[in-house]
C-alpha cells in the first residue's frame, strides 16, 4: 500500500511538472508565433514599400522619356513649320521677283503700244 502511495504520488509529481513544462513550451510557442507572424507583417510591409519606390523610380523614368520625346516632335514640329515658313517665303520672293518681271514686261508693252499709236 505504501509503495502504491508511493508511485500515485511520483505520478501527480510527474504530471504537474510535465504541465508545467507544457505551459511554458505553449507559452513559448505563442511567442515565437506572435514573432513569426509580426516578422510576415514587417516583410510583407518592405515588399510593399520597396516596390511602391521601384514604380515611382519606373514612374520618373517614363515621365522623363515622355517628355524627352514630346520636346523631340515640338522640335521637329518647330523644325517642319520653319521649314515651311521658309519655303513659303522664298516662293513669295520667287513671285515677287515674278511679278515685278511681269510688271515691267506690261510696262515695256504698253509704252510700246503707246509709240505705235503715237506714229
Amino acid at each position: 500500500l505504501h509503495e502504491t502511495n508511493r508511485q500515485d504520488s511520483v505520478r501527480r509529481v510527474r504530471r504537474t511538472v510535465a504541465r508545467f513544462e507544457n505551459k511554458h513550451l505553449a507559452q513559448s510557442f505563442r511567442t515565437w508565433q506572435k514573432t513569426a507572424e509580426e516578422q510576415g507583417k514587417n516583410e510583407r510591409l518592405v515588399h510593399r514599400t520597396m516596390a511602391r519606390l521601384q514604380r515611382r523610380h519606373l514612374a520618373r523614368g517614363f515621365a522623363k522619356w515622355a517628355e524627352a520625346c514630346s520636346l523631340a516632335r515640338m522640335e521637329d514640329l518647330v523644325e517642319h513649320q520653319n521649314g515651311r515658313l521658309l519655303n513659303r517665303t522664298i516662293a513669295r520672293f520667287q513671285r515677287m521677283h515674278l511679278s515685278a518681271g511681269w510688271t515691267k514686261w506690261v510696262a515695256v508693252c504698253h509704252r510700246s503700244e503707246l509709240q505705235d499709236v503715237a506714229e
